[in-house]
């Protein structure tokens, strides 16, 4: 091969690397967080949602984003796919639940122990 074709090739390389990392960012939360903060003043909104999340009820695409996402906000970690604006929406979303709704963060929190035994009920939890 030429010095030519290489470097052809090597641009050829970096290039689809540079795609699948645009592509995987676009893969980020993608929710509208301002809405998602508005509904949680609306307890019944914020239980579909918490059933989601806990699996214990049937979901949005939302509540599946959240679901990805808000366990690794809420345990203290971050969102590696997420902006620091999208970051820093998810920890106030997580305050709200404790804050405002501590039985569904309980539940929250259960679903994803590793302990057995009975788990906070995601219904009525608000």
């Amino acid at each position: 091969m030429t010095k030519t074709s290489v470097l052809c090739l090597l641009v050829v390389a970096l290039m689809v690397v540079a795609v699948g990392v645009n592509s995987q960012r676009r893969l980020g939360l993608n929710i509208n967080l301002r809405k998602l903060l508005k509904d949680m003043k609306t307890p019944s909104k914020v239980e579909l949602e918490v059933g989601c999340v806990t699996k214990q009820g049937p979901c949005t695409e939302r509540g599946v984003r959240l679901r990805q996402f808000l366990p690794l906000v809420g345990s203290g970690g971050r969102c590696i796919r997420c902006t620091p604006a999208e970051t820093r929406a998810l920890r106030q979303v997580v305050v709200v639940l404790q804050r405002r709704y501590p039985r569904c963060w309980a539940a929250v929190v259960a679903a994803y122990e590793k302990r057995s035994g009975p788990k906070p009920r995601a219904s009525g939890c608000a």
